[in-house]
């Protein structure tokens, strides 16, 4: 009811595939967290109306995201997808989660896999090619 009140179109949703770059207790945490809103947004997906992400990436990395862990996380996709990409871009002592989406390896990866990154403003799904 909240989304057709306010013209809202698309609904973010869980749905991590699961993999594994960094284990450490953080890490186990996040694993019970990501089954948890997995199984959640499959029940919502059952019902959804709207259009929504395909995948996304960053629950089993809380505070822990970098180019390597998001490469691990893409790898494990299909070719074609919409996926939400979930960092927390603040500075503090360690380096800034928005400082890796500049890094080099993280850049070349995204050049050879024909990978854009965007904002909502540039998403279209009418666009899809898959």
């Amino acid at each position: 009811k909240l989304a057709d009140k306010y013209d809202i179109k698309y609904i973010r949703t869980q749905r991590e595939r699961f993999y594994i770059t960094k284990i450490n207790s953080t890490y186990i945490i996040n694993i019970v967290k990501n089954i948890i809103l997995n199984i959640f947004s499959f029940i919502n997906r059952l019902n959804l109306e709207y259009e929504t992400n395909d995948f996304l990436i960053g629950v089993l990395y809380t505070s822990m995201m970098s180019a390597k862990n998001l490469i691990g996380g893409l790898n494990v996709l299909p070719k074609s997808y919409f996926a939400e990409l979930l960092i927390h871009p603040v500075c503090d002592d360690k380096k800034s989660e928005y400082d890796f989406l500049f890094d080099s390896e993280l850049q070349n990866y995204l050049k050879d896999n024909n990978i854009k990154l965007t904002n909502y403003l540039g998403v279209t799904f009418e666009n899809r090619k898959y």
